[in-house]
């Protein structure tokens, strides 16, 4: 019971309905394609783990200009590598980010404006994504 509240909590917070996906356009299916970011969809996908729901979400979505970074670091524990195929891949692929390992940290986006900054300026949790879904949040924010 309490997991169909934070569920339906989250999906109301994003703008989400429940009526199943149909094809149409966004507004049937439950996204405000007029105020819909997409690192709102990376959030969802994080949480609820349904691909079909993100890639829908995807296609309606605004990228804004102010959400462009210079930088992506992508910090782990080294053990999770070994753990989980995906975060491999996503390793040992050419992709645009610096990968620093930190003991005990969960996989995590370090997304930067400049590269000079101290501080990142948003940290995303990239736990259960796919490499098809960093490359997708990559190309939309680098």
């Amino acid at each position: 019971m309490t997991r169909i509240l934070i569920i339906s909590t989250i999906y109301t917070m994003l703008g989400i309905s429940f009526r199943a996906a149909a094809i149409g356009d966004c507004w049937d299916i439950g996204f405000n394609s007029g105020t819909l970011k997409c690192d709102t969809c990376a959030n969802l996908k994080s949480i609820v783990a349904d691909d079909e729901l993100y890639q829908e979400c995807m296609k309606c979505c605004l990228s804004s200009i102010e959400e462009r970074y210079e930088l992506a670091v992508l910090e782990l524990d080294r053990r999770f590598v070994s753990r989980f195929p995906e975060l491999s891949d996503i390793v040992k692929s050419e992709m645009n980010i610096v990968v620093r390992y930190r003991l005990g940290a969960l996989p995590t986006l370090l997304m930067y404006r400049e590269r000079t900054d101290e501080a990142p300026t948003e940290s995303v949790s990239v736990v259960s994504w796919s490499k098809d879904v960093l490359r997708e949040y990559l190309d939309a924010h680098l």
